[in-house]
């Protein structure tokens, strides 16, 4: 009698838990992970007790004191022209209509035609004196708050290159996005959010998932 009842004891035990047996296993398991985690935010636990791993995205400290708190990066490839809205060129007007040595090059478009003016009128406005176009009256008007960059050039007119460039700083995509390099070198100080976070339109830039990816750096720091 003895044997047959360990005997039954120990197929109990091995049969299969019913749903609630299951969820209260469950829920008790889980439970003592967050309670882990919120111990060790605490200084509650040492290091050998908490066996919370480092987390890729936890904060450094910077080489230089920041004073920025945030970057939002709007990258709308297809805009208006520069020439249209900040870079002021008033050659094109000279040359309307004519191909002058320095710019007479091979390109993927018809320019037969020669130079074509901006048709927008530019004014300066600042004590920075910068010129704006005319379809932007009240940007004009905060000049002296806004950096403009009029440095930056390339030798292949093509617009998927471009893309790539602005992203990765590279034309081909197997380098880290910018966002990407900047979380693994500043990291994030919100834990329960992502430090790089991408929005793409339905129509995706061409390079896709490269410009926002990392490369050859751990995916805990591509863009999600």
């Amino acid at each position: 009698m003895k044997f047959r009842a360990h005997e039954l004891a120990v197929r109990a035990a091995l049969a299969a838990p019913s749903r609630r047996q299951f969820l209260n296993r469950l829920g008790a398991g889980f439970g003592t992970l967050g309670l882990t985690a919120a111990l060790a935010d605490a200084g509650r636990l040492s290091a050998a007790e908490a066996l919370v791993p480092a987390s890729p995205l936890a904060p450094r400290a910077p080489h230089f004191a920041p004073k920025a708190k945030r970057i939002i990066q709007l990258f709308m490839p297809g805009g208006p022209s520069q020439v249209d809205t900040f870079d002021y060129k008033p050659a094109l007007a000279k040359n309307a209509g004519q191909r002058p040595a320095l710019v007479d090059r091979k390109s993927l478009r018809n320019t037969k035609n020669g130079l074509m003016p901006s048709p927008f009128g530019f004014k300066q406005y600042g004590k920075c004196e910068r010129w704006v176009s005319d379809i932007f009256p009240k940007v004009a008007e905060k000049v002296d708050d806004i950096c403009f960059v009029h440095s930056m050039h390339t030798d292949i007119p093509e617009h998927a290159g471009a893309i790539l460039m602005m992203n990765l700083g590279h034309i081909q995509p197997t380098r880290p996005s910018m966002g990407s390099w900047l979380v693994y070198g500043l990291g994030s100080e919100n834990r329960n959010l992502p430090g790089f976070v991408s929005m793409s339109p339905r129509a995706q830039p061409r390079g896709t998932l490269a410009n926002w990816g990392s490369a050859f750096l751990p995916g805990a720091y591509a863009g999600t």
